[in-house]
């Protein structure tokens, strides 16, 4: 897949079904924290810490007051593995976020980045974000990314989504494709189809759910990632042995069979 490179803004959310069977079942709730690293595959001993799937702060605090999002998925990786991804969380979530003010999560979105006291770091990444919009020749008022950092937290994210799935490491060195899309950067429609056809999975889908479907013969993952109803990210993982046309190009192009985890 190939990122776009900039999207219109002031968009209105894009509003897709998701399954009310919204539980994700036993194995992706919380348990006991297992002693291996979700994103080094090393053991932890008590150099752990708690890492929310996706971030707590994509749920901002007025609505988690509001609505107690006290079921959050929680997976384990040592500190320094996760520190190194916090200030590109911040920066997925201050990028992001505030283009869905439209939607249900929007007000509290706003109430958390529009503060009028800002430390220093808060204060250059504003700065760094506001240089980000600009006008098209149409007079339309558009914004581009930072798409690797936004994708690495999207990686980050399907990772720890994975390791409660299936109790297993994702290897960071699989062959990852990503893309970004928004209310006026639509996901193709045999995407969307799949979406519609498939569970969706999470706690708070006004915040976040997922889909996901995995190819048993062809070892390819497809992870849908929804946040805020504004922002779709779809996540292709292609396994170690992957099979696909695109990992094996003399690979016959026979369809997929997918299958839901």
């Amino acid at each position: 897949m190939v990122h776009t490179g900039s999207h219109k803004c002031s968009a209105r959310p894009v509003r897709l079904n998701h399954s009310s069977e919204t539980d994700v079942g036993r194995n992706m709730k919380a348990r006991k924290a297992p002693d291996t690293c979700y994103l080094c595959g090393d053991a932890m001993g008590k150099d752990r810490t708690r890492d929310h799937v996706p971030p707590q702060s994509f749920f901002p605090e007025p609505l988690r007051r509001a609505k107690n999002f006290s079921k959050l998925y929680v997976v384990y990786a040592h500190r320094d593995c996760n520190q190194k991804y916090m200030l590109d969380e911040q920066y997925f979530f201050h990028s992001l976020a505030p283009l869905a003010r439209r939607t249900e999560a929007g007000p509290a979105i706003w109430q958390t980045v529009d503060k009028p006291i800002l430390t220093p770091a808060e204060w250059t990444l504003r700065q760094r974000i506001s240089r980000e919009f600009y006008r098209d020749s149409a007079g339309h008022v558009r914004k581009t990314f930072e798409h690797d950092r936004i994708y690495r937290i999207a990686k980050k994210i399907v990772r720890g989504l994975h390791f409660l799935r299936w109790q297993t490491v994702m290897p960071e060195s699989w062959r990852y494709d990503f893309n970004l899309h928004d209310p006026y950067n639509r996901p193709p429609a045999p995407l969307l189809q799949m979406a519609e056809e498939n569970v969706a999975w999470g706690e708070y889908p006004e915040v976040f759910f997922f889909k996901v479907i995995r190819s048993e013969r062809e070892r390819f993952q497809i992870w849908i990632l929804f946040l805020w109803d504004w922002a779709v990210i779809p996540v292709v993982v292609h396994e170690g042995d992957c099979i696909c046309i695109r990992c094996v190009p003399e690979h016959p192009p026979n369809a997929p069979e997918l299958v839901s985890p």
